[in-house]
Order: C-alpha cells, then sequence, then structure tokens
C-alpha cells in the first residue's frame, strides 16, 4: 500500500526513478513497523553498543552515498550516450568499485566490522 501510494505520486516527476524511491521508502516503513511491533511485544531489543554500531553504519553510508555522488557527478559527461559502452562500463565500474572501498574502509576504520572477521564469516558460510 505505501509503495503503490508513494509511486503514484512521485511517478508524474520522477517517473522511473520514483518508482525505486518509493520500493525503498515502503521498505524502511517495513522495517520501521516490524522492529516496533517485536520491541513492543518484547523481542526486540539493542545493547548501546548495538545503537552505536547502526548509527556508525547509517553514517558511514551517509559518507559513501555523499562521495558517490559527488564522483558520479564528476563523471556524469563519460556516461552519455554518446560516449563508448566500453568507458561507461569502466567509469560505472570505477565508480562502484570506489563505493565498496571506501564503506568497507570506514567500517573498518570505526570498528562496525573488521575485516578480519568479515573474511571469517564469508569463509564459514560457504
Amino acid at each position: 500500500m505505501v509503495n503503490i501510494a508513494i509511486s503514484i505520486w512521485l511517478f508524474p516527476t520522477l517517473i522511473h526513478v520514483g518508482i525505486a524511491i518509493a520500493t525503498a521508502a515502503s521498505a524502511w516503513v517495513n522495517v520501521a513497523l516490524l522492529a516496533v511491533t517485536l520491541a513492543l511485544r518484547g523481542h526486540f531489543r539493542l545493547t548501546r553498543h548495538q545503537w552505536l554500531a547502526q548509527l556508525a553504519i547509517v553514517l558511514i553510508s551517509l559518507i559513501m552515498g555523499s562521495a558517490l555522488w559527488i564522483l558520479a557527478d564528476r563523471g556524469a559527461h563519460y556516461l552519455d550516450p554518446g560516449v563508448p559502452l566500453w568507458q561507461q562500463l569502466g567509469v560505472l565500474s570505477v565508480i562502484m568499485l570506489f563505493g565498496f572501498v571506501t564503506y568497507f574502509t570506514l567500517a573498518h576504520i570505526s570498528g562496525t566490522q573488521r575485516l578480519g572477521m568479515l573474511f571469517r564469516r564469508l569463509r564459514r558460510s560457504k
């Protein structure tokens, strides 16, 4: 319901981007409703450390998103339809790699997710 309402509201101005934003927004509404419901029933409690870790992840994500926004804006002329596909793919690959490195470097430095622990978790899940 939330997804449809936001999609209808945003589609006239943002077209397909409005649908993507509506999907993301409705997912966050779902997360909030589930968290509140579980907390009221006593099934969801975060420690102070966990709250701080979640806050750090949000801040890291905002920093990464801002950096990617600036980088994508600076490289936007390489993504024009007249630019060869291989060059567009190269620019997108660099932007994605930069985002990946930025996020995991900041997560490691902040102590939110140490890279050693991440690699151990990835090995265990195989």
